[in-house]
């Protein structure tokens, strides 16, 4: 963040009324804002401050608020981060609790913080991506505060990652991607170039290979921790492209997505398959199964007018990638409402009678001409149809298998709409 000692005077007006604060509120949390200045650091400045970012409801009536701003002894451009949490105990937004969280070293972002289990939850900036990446292979490096009952926040070290809905210590996170590609060297945009050819299992089947051939390369991968028999992996994803098309399955023509699992603090891989089958693959949302995570990935591109996204869920089975369930969904927007609809899918878990392993519900919905769609020609009433497979935990066969379920009418009427 940029020095603005002008931002001082405009405290005022830069507290945007995203929450419909009163003019008396806003007076307040900029009295607050300037208070707490002096008690985190005596005698600094203002030298910038963000719009009011909304922490996690809790059911509140009124969202609490986080404020951050930055602040600096003057003429000095080592700023600190600074933030200030406020909550409506129902006569208005009062101060909660405020702290130093980072430093010009240990950027923070400031549009994202939460409150869990009485701890305020900070991240780091996307201007440190990489060098996180780099330390502890993840992207993203959350920091933990309590907030105490006298309004100060005790950090609870060291920087941490998140993994399922608990943590790991940041520091016992290390993996090394060079395992996977020895010898491998770099090009001007920082994306490793493969030095040997690489043969992987194409995903969903451990007897079908595809090739990534020496001078592939490959992206700052997207990054994920996950549970798996009482213990933390990271999941690596990298996207890339290869030199020429190998006489093989897997991968999207010269496109590719190499996922690949680390067990928690260890440098080599257990497990690395080709993920991709369109032109854009990503890591999705995690699925908490008790003790362990399903994950998600996901495989789509859009055109004009249709858009086309491939939901693949996984799991880890003895420290390897093992798939549960897929779909393909289709979108479609035209000037006609009756050849317009959109797709979702949701996922969940229940209870299984005769088993301590979760099922595992996959829910989609078709929705026919959409009202959120902008019609020119024959306007149709917005309709839906909902779809559901179950899964369960087969022991015989270490696996999820579907128990029940309609959603292959959904697949068939988007194969015929393709």
């Amino acid at each position: 963040m940029k020095i603005k000692w002008l931002a001082i005077l405009l405290l005022p007006l830069l507290i945007v009324p995203l929450f419909a604060l009163s003019t008396n509120e806003k007076s307040k949390i900029t009295a607050e804002v300037r208070r707490q200045i002096n008690v985190l650091n005596e005698g600094a400045q203002l030298s910038s401050i963000e719009a009011p970012v909304e922490l996690n409801s809790q059911g509140k009536v009124r969202p609490d608020i986080a404020v951050f701003y930055d602040i600096a002894q003057k003429g000095d451009n080592n700023y600190s981060t600074c933030v200030s949490v406020f909550r409506d105990g129902g006569s208005g937004y009062r101060p909660l609790c405020s702290s130093i969280v980072g430093s010009a070293s240990q950027r923070i972002d400031a549009k994202f913080a939460e409150i869990v289990d009485g701890e305020l939850v900070v991240r780091s900036s996307r201007m440190d991506d990489l060098t996180n990446f780099i330390a502890h292979g993840q992207d993203k490096l959350f920091y933990r505060f309590k907030i105490g009952n006298n309004g100060q926040l005790s950090p609870v070290p060291p920087a941490w990652v998140r993994c399922g809905r608990g943590w790991i210590e940041a520091d016992k996170v290390n993996p090394d991607p060079g395992r996977l590609f020895p010898d491998a060297g770099s090009d001007d945009e920082g994306k490793i170039v493969l030095a040997r050819d690489l043969k992987l299992p194409v995903t969903g089947s451990r007897k079908v290979f595809t090739t990534l051939p020496a001078g592939t390369k490959l992206d700052h991968p997207a990054t994920l921790a996950v549970r798996s028999d009482g213990k933390a992996y990271i999941l690596l994803l990298w996207e890339g492209i290869r030199p020429k098309v190998p006489d093989d399955n897997g991968g999207f023509a010269e496109e590719v997505a190499m996922l690949a699992v680390f067990p928690e603090g260890a440098k080599d891989p257990t497990d690395a398959v080709e993920v991709k089958s369109d032109r854009f693959t990503g890591l999705g949302d995690t699925l908490s199964l008790g003790e362990e995570d399903a994950f998600i990935v996901t495989n789509g591109h859009a055109n004009a007018s249709q858009d086309y996204t491939s939901y693949s869920l996984f799991r880890l089975e003895n420290e390897r990638v093992q798939p549960i369930a897929d779909l393909f969904t289709l979108g479609c927007v035209t000037a006609k409402a009756s050849d317009s609809f959109a797709e979702t899918v949701s996922w969940r878990t229940e209870p299984a009678t005769d088993s301590p392993r979760l099922k595992i519900v996959m829910s989609a919905e078709l929705v026919h001409a959409p009202k959120n769609f902008r019609y020119t020609e024959n306007a149709t009433a917005e309709s839906r149809e909902r779809f559901r497979n179950v899964y369960r935990w087969d022991g015989d066969v270490n696996c999820y298998v579907r128990e029940s379920g309609d959603i292959d009418r959904l697949e068939k009427w988007n194969l015929d709409h393709v």
